[in-house]
């Protein structure tokens, strides 16, 4: 094997790994560019603006097309609308869908700030289990180039300079980085896998009662509506959270937000 040839893998994996990301600029997209324009509208009502990036999403969604800035426009007219339930749900969708890691980090700051304006003592956004899922979105791809990129890099020099020696604790250091991405990267790919789904409290209340069991007449404590929930097991009419309390909320008062499904 060549440096060439060892280069040329790297393009081609880079390509490969990055192409989904340059397909989701919608931008590119002709038929969701009036969509987008016409929700971009400041003289138009919240309402208006939203019911446009809601309906940008679904026709987006039939083009396998998701963009973080709709859901972060959303979320940003929720919160001048006093929809806090809204602004959480779509800071964690921009989160989740946005591409760049300084992006998803500043969602993941916002988020944090509105959660403890809810009063919780405990905040998902706070959860390293949490905060690594939405990490390892669309930019696990980016991961996995940087590792290839640094294991093609050490077989190339090898190949093409035969008689290139670097000091053994030089090549210590190195494979020790190695081995630091590889299980790392592994740690998160595991955690994505393995997480459980999220979901977010609503009610015309504002309030949601959980219970101690399945059975609604053992009350426990009230949550406000907006509250990030760890969903265990889903029922028709009961569905058992182990976040930020162990407890039972009512079916039709959590919604499924990741994993993603349009």
């Amino acid at each position: 094997m060549s440096s060439k040839f060892a280069g040329a893998v790297l393009v081609a994996w880079g390509l490969l790994c990055l192409a989904p990301l340059a397909r989701a600029n919608p931008v590119h997209l002709a038929p969701l560019d009036t969509l987008w324009q016409s929700a971009s509208d400041s003289t138009a009502s919240w309402e208006m603006r939203k019911r446009l990036y809601e309906e940008w999403n679904e026709v987006a969604a039939s083009y396998g097309v998701r963009s973080d800035s709709a859901y972060r426009n959303l979320a940003y007219g929720a919160w001048k609308a006093e929809d806090v339930p809204g602004t959480i749900e779509n800071l964690v969708l921009a989160a989740e869908t946005s591409a760049s890691l300084s992006h998803t980090f500043s969602f993941l700051r916002d988020l944090n700030q509105i959660e403890r304006r809810l009063g919780n003592k405990d905040q998902l956004s706070r959860e390293w289990g949490f905060r690594s899922y939405l990490v390892t979105g669309p930019n696990l791809r980016v991961v996995l180039v940087i590792l290839c990129f640094w294991l093609l890099l050490l077989g190339a020099l090898r190949y093409a300079f035969p008689k290139f020696h670097l000091s053994p604790t030089l090549m210590t250091g190195y494979w020790s980085l190695v081995l630091l991405v590889c299980v790392f990267s592994v740690l998160l790919y595991v955690n994505r896998l393995a997480y459980p789904a999220v979901g977010i409290l609503k009610s015309l209340q504002g309030v949601v009662q959980t219970f101690t069991d399945e059975d609604p007449e053992k009350p426990l404590v009230k949550l406000p509506a907006g509250t990030l929930v760890r969903i265990l097991k889903q029922k028709p009419d009961a569905t058992q959270i182990d976040f930020p309390v162990a407890a039972w909320v009512r079916t039709q008062e959590v919604a499924t937000l990741l994993p993603h499904r349009r």
